[in-house]
């Protein structure tokens, strides 16, 4: 019995000790146990979910944590749950479809098991050798992999993706890695947002597609390439059926939260505590339920502490690689003469660099962080951010994903009255307009509840068999120590 209940347990489950875990019962449960299957694995990922879903429990900081505080769980559930209906939802809900498939994976948090990754990468580089006429086989594929990576994997299920999931996108000097596991890993992450490991999700489609189309065989996972007409009829059927995929835009407002909350902050704001959503509502003159639903980037109306802690946060703590400077005779000036002073000689310069200036001035500021992982180009960006370090707040321009979810709204709806107009929503401000995912993962569950719940009974049996079956002696292996 003990045996079966773990088999079938979760991150909830740890320190419950339940014959039976309580999802099996519990429908606020299975909402709650499902998000794992989102939130897990990943930098700051409760702390993305947190500002998905506002007034999560402080004391949410894991999931063995959240997994005992059933009234949490329950309550948590009774406000979150409901999906949303009626045709203004239907428009949140395929244009947040829309604006997930269009924002990038390198800025996007991402949540699978490695062995659904590794098993979809080996067939990946099957497929590839098939294509060129070379054998197929799965130690052919492992063998292509493993010179293209430069890394001795023994098999594919030994691959781990722990470090490209917990990349550290808040940190200031973050940059998106150009490795070739780094950009496999970004290949599964496509895979992941067309769901193609979702429960159910392949079975609605093809049915979707029987119903729509009545011919031909239904492409899955869908991809990127694939014709128009075939791309808006799955961006269709995903806002009906599966809205939330476990592929996510960054959310900064997590960081920026986290940044009011900090210690500086309580002392520029004359506070004994942290900041909490009363205190931000008397400083700018609004009132706000929650700090999740407070405004982000931070609009240029506001005034007083909290917009001193904004310019800070943005020359500080915000990431350069999301930053764009306005580049003006000022600032070339200054950063010739910052290179002058931190190389002597334009002769160090350039060797240090890999570049071939003859003067000073032939050096320009970039506005945009340099790219490219040579060694040259990762000591020029080095520099670069070491000087970005002098420019002021307002040089400065600052992108992330719900700045980019503003700028698609304003396109489509024309200002704040036409947003609230086509969503049904009453908005005041446009920094107020996030990526509606709360709502899209609360119609994902209502409409795949039966999928989710069967597939946490059999996932970890479906994995073990998994590898019995592709490594080679493992069965007999297995047979002779069950025989024994």
């Amino acid at each position: 019995m003990v045996t079966i209940a773990n088999s079938v347990a979760g991150p909830m489950d740890y320190h419950r000790f339940r014959p039976v875990p309580a999802y099996f019962t519990s429908g606020a449960e299975r909402f709650v146990r499902t998000l794992t299957g989102y939130f897990q694995d990943f930098h700051d990922a409760l702390g993305q979910m947190s500002v998905r879903f506002g007034g999560t429990p402080t004391s949410w900081t894991a999931w063995s944590l959240i997994g005992r505080d059933e009234q949490g769980i329950e309550a948590f559930a009774r406000q979150h749950a409901v999906p949303p209906g009626g045709p203004e939802a239907d428009r949140r809900m395929l244009d947040y479809v829309a604006f997930c498939e269009d924002w990038p994976l390198s800025e996007s948090v991402c949540r699978f098991e490695n062995v659904e990754g590794s098993e979809y990468l080996a067939r990946l580089y099957q497929e590839e050798l098939e294509a060129s006429g070379k054998p197929a086989e799965r130690e052919d594929a492992l063998a292509l992999l493993n010179e293209r990576w430069g890394i001795p994997n023994r098999s594919f299920f030994m691959i781990d993706f722990g470090p490209e999931k917990a990349r550290p996108l808040p940190q200031r000097s973050d940059v998106a890695p150009d490795r070739p596991k780094y950009h496999d890993y970004l290949r599964i992450a496509a895979a992941a947002r067309a769901h193609a490991f979702t429960p159910g999700v392949s079975r609605k489609w093809k049915q979707y597609w029987t119903e729509i189309i009545g011919e031909g065989d239904a492409p899955f996972p869908v991809p990127d390439d694939a014709p128009p007409q075939i791309r808006e009829l799955w961006r269709t059927f995903k806002a009906e059926n599966v809205p939330a995929a476990p592929v996510m835009p960054f959310a900064l407002r997590s960081t920026w939260y986290s940044y009011l909350g900090n210690e500086d902050s309580r002392m520029a704001f004359g506070l004994k505590q942290p900041l909490d959503v009363e205190h931000y509502n008397e400083m700018c003159g609004t009132d706000y339920a929650a700090l999740e639903e407070t405004p982000f980037p931070l609009p240029a109306s506001f005034r007083g502490p909290v917009v001193d802690r904004w310019r800070d946060f943005v020359t500080e703590r915000y990431p350069l690689r999301l930053t764009t400077f306005r580049v003006d005779e000022d600032i070339r000036e200054r950063y010739r003469a910052f290179l002058a002073d931190r190389f002597k000689t334009l002769d160090q310069a350039n060797a240090l660099m890999g570049t071939d200036a003859s003067s000073w001035t032939d050096f320009d500021y970039e506005a945009t962080a340099p790219s490219g992982q040579s060694e040259f180009r990762q000591r020029e960006r080095k520099v670069w951010m070491d000087f970005a370090r002098t420019i002021p707040f307002n040089k400065r321009i600052v992108r992330s994903s719900e700045s980019a979810y503003q700028a698609m709204l304003v396109e489509m709806y024309g200002d704040i009255e036409g947003i609230n107009r086509a969503y049904g929503t009453s908005y005041e401000r446009l920094e107020e307009c996030f990526p509606p995912f709360r709502e899209a993962y609360a119609r994902t569950f209502s409409a795949n509840a039966g999928s989710f719940f069967i597939d946490s009974l059999t996932r970890n049996y479906r994995f073990i068999m998994s590898y019995l079956v592709n490594r080679g002696r493992a069965i007999p292996v297995t047979l002779l120590l069950i025989g024994l």
